[in-house]
């Protein structure tokens, strides 16, 4: 959603324009991170969409937007995985981070980020204090669990749907590294079954980890929202699905 991917046919190549600084003030760092990340998983046999070969993968500033270049792949648009095919890519994947020997932020994504996304909410007041009240509240219960877990994390996708894979003839490849972190696997699993709406309670230890991903999916839609109106139907979403997770019995 803020991002915008274009073929740049006939090269075999795509550009990744990055728009929302106001969501991310420190978004060059995020894609230096992404491309070391990317090209290390390329060299080590990860199945990965890889940096560009033909150009410089950044990345690039360019009239206030930022891109970055990756090598094209055929793929089939309408393929959708099933839970298991992706959950067992997905463990593949972590078998070759394990070896990344880069510094990445813990839990960033959630830890650094949300807070700053709730500030830049009520700066540019956005929704109402009582909501704000309640996101602060829900993170100041849900920081502390994450970081407990600290002493198992391990280098992560941080963003790991099924919008961020291409179905391949080789398989699945994962992209769009944007949010890669360390922290516990757990945090990529719950993304897993975040998007395919499978996170209750029963869940166990995963469960924190699944509202932490909805916290972050709010926050984010809705200052997206503001600065893309026409996603405004998938904030209201976003918000709604929100509220009845933190809400008993719902």
């Amino acid at each position: 959603m803020s991002n915008v991917v274009i073929h740049l046919r006939p090269a075999p190549f795509v550009a990744r324009v990055t728009t929302t600084t106001l969501l991310r003030p420190n978004l060059p760092s995020w894609l230096r991170r992404e491309v070391a990340v990317v090209r290390y998983l390329a060299d080590h046999g990860g199945a990965v969409v890889p940096p560009s070969d033909e150009l410089p993968p950044g990345p690039h500033h360019h009239e206030g937007m930022w891109l970055t270049c990756w090598q094209y792949v055929e793929h089939d648009p309408e393929y959708v995985p099933g839970v298991a095919e992706l959950t067992d890519s997905l463990a593949e994947l972590h078998r070759v981070l394990r070896g990344y020997p880069g510094d990445l932020p813990y839990m960033g994504v959630v830890l650094d980020e949300i807070p700053t996304m709730i500030d830049t909410l009520e700066r540019l007041e956005i929704v109402p204090a009582h909501l704000i009240v309640a996101f602060r509240a829900e993170f100041r219960r849900l920081a502390p669990i994450l970081m407990a877990d600290r002493e198992t994390a391990q280098p992560l996708h941080g963003d790991a749907h099924a919008a961020n894979v291409l179905a391949t003839v080789n398989g699945l490849l994962w992209n769009d590294f944007e949010d890669t972190c360390a922290g516990p696997a757990k945090w990529d699993y719950a993304t897993v079954l975040h998007r395919y709406q499978q996170w209750k309670p029963v869940l166990g230890e995963l469960h924190p980890y699944c509202a932490a991903r909805s916290l972050e999916g709010c926050v984010w839609t809705l200052l997206l929202a503001h600065r893309f109106p026409d996603q405004q139907p998938i904030a209201d979403t976003y918000l709604d699905r929100w509220r009845r997770s933190i809400t008993p019995g719902s």
